[in-house]
C-alpha cells in the first residue's frame, strides 16, 4: 500500500514552437512510498564464481505468433524505402580539433551478452565493467581484483529471476560506488536492485535493495533503467512495459524514483518517492534520460531529456526538470518542449562483414550537466547518407533560452551507433568533450571509436580504439544485436583524461573493451595515433568458455543446469533460476578452473532433464 499521493498536477502553458503559440498541459503524480528495507549485505570478495556461467537467449519467442509485427521492424522498413542509403561523404563534421590519446586498453570482462549493455564506472583505483550477464572489477592497468557473474551475485540474496541491464555509477561526493540491474521481466517477477557500497573499495562490503518494478500494480514490468545521483538522491528512470509485449509495442509509461542515497549507503530503509503518469498534452514522455554531474560537484536539481524517439524524423527534445530533493516538500517536476536547429532520423540497421546490427531508435543515450548547459548523444539517421550514425547535442544557458543545437556525426566509409559523451575539460569555461561509439561496416568488423570535440576547434577526425576481430553471429537470423548502451566516466583523478567501455565481435560473438582516453595537447599529430599493438586480450575469451545451444520450448517455467564429473559426483550447480523468455539460447561457462577430463553438462528444463552434454577439458 503506498503511504500518500502528494500531489496529481496539471499545468497548462505556453509554449513556443516555430514562432507559432500553443497551449500545453504537463502532468504528472508524485508519491511517497513506504520505506525499503535492506534485503543483504554482501562482501563482493566473497563471491564464488569460478565458472562465471551465462545464459544467453539467441532467440526470443515471436511476438503474436510473428516478430515482423514489431513496431521497430516496420518503421525501420519505411524509413528504408524513403530514404535509401548512399555513399555520399559528410565532410563538414571535420575541424580543426585533434583527436583523442588511447593511454590504455583491455578486455572488460569475459563475458558476452545480447546485447552487451556496457556499463562502467571507476574512482581512480578501481574501474567497474559491467554487461548484461558478468560484473568485473579491474585496476587501471586491466588485472582483475573480482569477476562474477550478474546471476551469481542475484543467487546470493535470493534472488532467482533472469539478470540483465547493469548500470553503474561512482558518487564523487560520498566516494561510493551505486549499482543498479533488473531481475523478472514481468509483472510478477519484476524487481530493481539497487546496491550501494559501503566504502570506496567495490571489492569489499555493499548494501543492497529490492524495489518492485511494477510499482503500479498492474500487468507491468519495469525495463531500460537509467541513473543518475544529485546531491541528495539516487535517481532511477525505468519504462514500464505491458506483460508480452514487446519493448517497442508495449510501453505503457515512464516512472521516476528518488531515493535517498545517503540511507543506502548505511545500510538504512531507503526513503522513497515515486513520480509517475509524467505527461506532456496528454502524452506519456517515454526513456528519460537523467543528467550526469560533469565533475566533482553535484547539483541539487536534476535534469532529464527525452525526444520522439520513434518518429521517422524530428527536431523536438523535452526538457524535464525534478525541482530539488527528496527532501524539499515543494520538489516536483517541470516539463518544456524544445525544437533544435537541425531534425534527427529514426536509424537504420547497420551493416557488418554478415548481416546487420540492430540500431534500435533515436532515443537520448547519455547527458551531462556543466556550467548551466546540457550535452547529450543519441543514434540517428543520417540525413547525408541516410546511414546509421549519432547526433551530438546542446541546450545551452539552461536557466535563460535554452538554445537547443545538434550535430550529425558520421564515419568516413563505416556506419556508427550507441555513443557516450564524457566532459574532459580543465579549467572553467571548457565544454569540451570526448565521445566515444561503436562501428561497423561491410569492410570492418564491428568495433570502438572515439573523437573529440571543443567548441572552438570543433570536431576530430574519428579514431579507431578497438577494431573487432570478426563479425557477431550470435542470433538466428540476419539481424544482431548491437546496443543497448555503451559506458564512459569523467577520470576524476585525471580530469583531462576519460574511461570508456565499448563493444567488439570476435569469433561470432561480442566482448566489452575498455580504454583510457586523453584529451589531445597541441604536440599531438594524427600520424602518432593508434591502438598500441602490445595491448594482448588474447587467446580469445571463447576458447576459454564451453558453449551450448539449444532451445527451451515455450510455456518452461525453470531452468536447472549442473556440471557432473566421471564419476557422477557434483562439480557445481551453474545455472538455478525461472525463465521468463524461451526459445533458441546459449549457455556458456569459463572452463579455465576445471582440471583436464571428462565431464557432463545436465540440462534440466522444469524438473526434467532435457539435455546432458560431454564438456572434455584437456
Amino acid at each position: 500500500m503506498r503511504l500518500l499521493i502528494l500531489k496529481s498536477i496539471i499545468i497548462s502553458g505556453l509554449v513556443l514552437l516555430g514562432g507559432s503559440c500553443l497551449i500545453a498541459q504537463v502532468s504528472y503524480d508524485k508519491e511517497i512510498l513506504p520505506q525499503i528495507k535492506k534485503i543483504a549485505s554482501v562482501n563482493f570478495s566473497d563471491i564464488e564464481d569460478p565458472f562465471e556461467s551465462s545464459l544467453i537467449h539467441v532467440e526470443a519467442p515471436n511476438v503474436s505468433g510473428n516478430s515482423k509485427k514489431a513496431l521497430i521492424a516496420s518503421i525501420k522498413r519505411k524509413v528504408a524505402q524513403l530514404y535509401p542509403k548512399n555513399n555520399e561523404k559528410l565532410a563538414t563534421t571535420r575541424d580543426d580539433a585533434l583527436p583523442p590519446t588511447i593511454e590504455a586498453g583491455f578486455l572488460g570482462n569475459t563475458g558476452a551478452g545480447i546485447p552487451l549493455d556496457n556499463a562502467l564506472a571507476m574512482n581512480g583505483e578501481q574501474i567497474l565493467s559491467a554487461i548484461n550477464s558478468n560484473l568485473s572489477i579491474k585496476d587501471p592497468q586491466g588485472g582483475t581484483l573480482r569477476n562474477f557473474s550478474l546471476n551469481q551475485l542475484a543467487s546470493e540474496i535470493g534472488l532467482t529471476a533472469f539478470s540483465f541491464d547493469p548500470r553503474l555509477l561512482f558518487d564523487t561526493e560520498a566516494k561510493r560506488f551505486i549499482m543498479v540491474w533488473l531481475s523478472g521481466s514481468n509483472s510478477i517477477s519484476t524487481n530493481i536492485v539497487v546496491a550501494f557500497s559501503q566504502s570506496e573499495d567495490a571489492t569489499q562490503n555493499w548494501n543492497i535493495y529490492s524495489i518492485t518494478g511494477n510499482p503500479n500494480d498492474n500487468m507491468t514490468w519495469t525495463d531500460y533503467p537509467m541513473i543518475t545521483v544529485n546531491n541528495s538522491d539516487l535517481v532511477i528512470t525505468g519504462n514500464l512495459l505491458r506483460n508480452n509485449e514487446t519493448w517497442q509495442e508495449g510501453f505503457d509509461e515512464t516512472v521516476l524514483w528518488q531515493i535517498n542515497k545517503q540511507n543506502g549507503y548505511d545500510g538504512e530503509d531507503l526513503q522513497t518517492v515515486l513520480y509517475k503518469d509524467i505527461a506532456f498534452d496528454g502524452v506519456s514522455i517515454r526513456n528519460l534520460c537523467p543528467a550526469e554531474s560533469s565533475d566533482e560537484v553535484l547539483e541539487t536539481n536534476t535534469y532529464f531529456l527525452s525526444n520522439r524517439n520513434f518518429s521517422i524524423e524530428s527536431d523536438s527534445f523535452f526538457l524535464v526538470e525534478l525541482t530539488g530533493g527528496i527532501n524539499d516538500t515543494d520538489t516536483g517536476i517541470t516539463i518544456e518542449l524544445l525544437q533544435s536547429n537541425l531534425p534527427y532520423g529514426f536509424p537504420p540497421n547497420a551493416e557488418q562483414p554478415v548481416n546487420f546490427l540492430q540500431t534500435n531508435d533515436a532515443r537520448v543515450l547519455e547527458i551531462f550537466y556543466h556550467e548551466n548547459e546540457l550535452q547529450f548523444v543519441g543514434n540517428t539517421r543520417n540525413l547525408t547518407n541516410n546511414k546509421a550514425g549519432i547526433y551530438h547535442g546542446r541546450v545551452t544557458d539552461l536557466t535563460g533560452s535554452r538554445e537547443t543545437t545538434i550535430e550529425h556525426i558520421i564515419g568516413a566509409d563505416y556506419e556508427i551507433g550507441y555513443p557516450a559523451i564524457t566532459y574532459v575539460g580543465s579549467e572553467e569555461g571548457d565544454k569540451d568533450v570526448i565521445i566515444n561509439f561503436n562501428h561497423t561496416s561491410p569492410d570492418k568488423n564491428p568495433g570502438l571509436s572515439a573523437m573529440y570535440w571543443h567548441p572552438e576547434d570543433g570536431y576530430s577526425e574519428i579514431i579507431d580504439v578497438w577494431n573487432g576481430i570478426g563479425p557477431v553471429n550470435m542470433i538466428s537470423g540476419p539481424l544482431q544485436r548491437w546496443g543497448d548502451y555503451s559506458g564512459s566516466q569523467r577520470d576524476f583523478n585525471d580530469g583531462e583524461s576519460c574511461w570508456i567501455s565499448g563493444f567488439y565481435g570476435a569469433a561470432s560473438a561480442n566482448f566489452p573493451y575498455v580504454s583510457k582516453l586523453r584529451k589531445p595537447s597541441g604536440n599531438v599529430s594524427t600520424q602518432n595515433l593508434s591502438v598500441e599493438s602490445d595491448i594482448n586480450v588474447y587467446p580469445n575469451p571463447v576458447t576459454n568458455r564451453f558453449q551450448v545451444e539449444f532451445e527451451i520450448p515455450q510455456g518452461s517455467k525453470h531452468i536447472n543446469i549442473s556440471l557432473i564429473d566421471n564419476r557422477g559426483q557434483l562439480v557445481s550447480e551453474l545455472l538455478n533460476h525461472g525463465l521468463t523468455k524461451t526459445g533458441i539460447s546459449r549457455f556458456s561457462f569459463d572452463q579455465t578452473n576445471l582440471v583436464s577430463g571428462l565431464y557432463h553438462l545436465i540440462i534440466q528444463i522444469d524438473q526434467k532433464e532435457f539435455s546432458s552434454e560431454r564438456v572434455i577439458v584437456k
